[in-house]
């Protein structure tokens, strides 16, 4: 029996439900051996940055200076290296970010998880965010434009909004960025009840679609299926927003459950996901703030793909290594939600794992990505971070017997470029290729 999405009240403050199911533990020979030194090591206690008798300013000064150097090392060089459309707003909470986690963390008030359960994964902890608060996190709140607050799923687009956007790469010279009166994108208004079957969708603005929606993934699934007759009506439903992460996801499942989704795609985007994801972690388990650079790019004007997204993150595992490990913890425990969600509404999961260009197709991007990730002096190594906990998140899927789809081998398979050239968001193509990969298994669950 279908069930309504809960509300951010029966959270709770600490912990999220745990499954009936008790997850399949990981073995320490598959899951957690690695080439990352951090990962085989029991975590240990984390450094201060300031006296518990309140925010050292000086200390902080010195973690920003250093913060906004390095970010403007790599902002210099990669704006020297190319020009880019304008498809994103750069606003920077990092100060705020910084400021929130060190006052959760040395609040009087402040509860600690309890890790005393030997389970894997382990608890997710959750808590609602208020507005204010949400719009440190997702500051494309703050001027409004494209997006409002939501308690569930912590921001929504506009309805009824519209862009359109020139693009050489195109095939048309140009697409329209639109959304419907439920602020989803899609052309049309999504019914409450489905004549028939329904899918879906979650991710961010790579399956939100810089194209137009007809040609985003969810949409060209939608008409691959449309020519199976033994299936009938089959609608699937884009709820993919631009700077979601899996938190966001798990927010999507709760918040469009009313919609009655028979299956419920989650798309877990390697490039920026993960560092995201630890960020709001820190926050709902109040540990310290992340050591190194740290700037929260959803959007961005005139900023190439690779800056917010595959060159943030491993700047960001590059200064936090033990968050590699914690990572595949907290993407599996969300995963565990996810799926509870799931079964509470009688719909099934499917994950997607997109890669960020230099694993998709290295042949084409990796060179280009180690010759940016010089300009900020961290290693090419870094770039593996986000291999190593989607290869863990996988083999756990297929311990839990979660239908997973890694696209890594599917995009490398390709030798023309899947990502635009100008943001490095996904092109149509690659869209269709998704597209072609979840066919089969989304047929497979529907028929059942």
């Amino acid at each position: 029996m279908r069930s309504g999405a809960p509300t951010p009240a029966s959270w709770g403050t600490s912990m999220s439900r745990r499954t009936s199911r008790t997850p399949a533990r990981p073995s320490s020979g598959s899951l957690f051996s690695s080439a990352f030194k951090c990962v085989s090591c029991p975590r240990g206690p984390e450094p201060d940055l300031v006296s518990r008798r309140g925010l050292t300013r000086g200390r902080l000064l010195v973690l920003l200076v250093s913060t906004a150097a390095s970010v403007l090392a790599g902002w210099v060089f990669l704006r020297a290296y190319r020009p880019a459309p304008q498809t994103v707003d750069v606003i920077d909470t990092t100060a705020e970010i910084i400021e929130l986690l060190e006052r959760r963390r040395l609040g009087a008030d402040a509860s600690q998880p309890d890790r005393t359960d030997a389970d894997w994964p382990p608890p997710l902890v959750r808590e609602p965010l208020d507005e204010a608060t949400a719009a440190i996190y997702f500051p494309g709140l703050r001027h409004g434009k494209r997006h409002r607050y939501d308690p569930v799923a912590y921001f929504l687009h506009h309805p009824n909004w519209t862009a359109r956007m020139k693009w050489a790469e195109h095939p048309d010279g140009e697409f329209r960025l639109r959304t419907n009166a439920q602020g989803l994108h899609e052309d049309e208004d999504v019914p409450a009840t489905a004549a028939g079957l329904r899918i879906l969708v979650a991710g961010d603005s790579h399956i939100a679609g810089v194209c137009n929606n007809v040609e985003s993934f969810p949409n060209v699934l939608e008409q691959r299926l449309a020519d199976d007759a033994e299936l009938g009506s089959v609608d699937v439903v884009n709820a993919a927003q631009g700077g979601y992460g899996p938190h966001n996801y798990l927010g999507t499942i709760e918040r469009f459950g009313e919609l009655a989704p028979d299956v419920f795609v989650m798309v877990v985007y390697g490039g920026n996901d993960f560092s995201s994801m630890m960020v709001l972690q820190r926050h709902f388990e109040r540990r310290r703030p992340p050591r190194g650079p740290l700037r929260k790019l959803p959007v961005g004007k005139g900023v190439d793909g690779i800056v917010p997204q595959e060159l943030q993150q491993a700047l960001f595992f590059h200064s936090n290594e033990e968050d590699i490990a914690i990572a595949v913890g907290t993407i599996a425990a969300i995963t565990v939600e996810v799926r509870e969600r799931c079964r509470e509404l009688g719909a099934r999961l499917v994950c997607v794992y997109l890669p960020p260009p230099s694993r998709g197709q290295p042949a084409i991007f990796e060179a280009q990505a180690k010759e940016l990730m010089a300009g900020v002096e961290i290693g090419p190594e870094s770039l593996s971070a986000s291999d190593f906990i989607a290869d863990r998140w996988l083999e756990w899927l297929e311990l839990e017997g979660v239908a997973g789809v890694d696209l890594r081998p599917v995009f490398r398979r390709v030798e023309e470029p899947l990502y635009w050239d100008g943001d490095k968001h996904i092109n149509v193509r690659a869209h269709a290729l998704i597209a072609e990969a979840v066919d089969p298994i989304v047929r497979e669950l529907l028929a059942r």
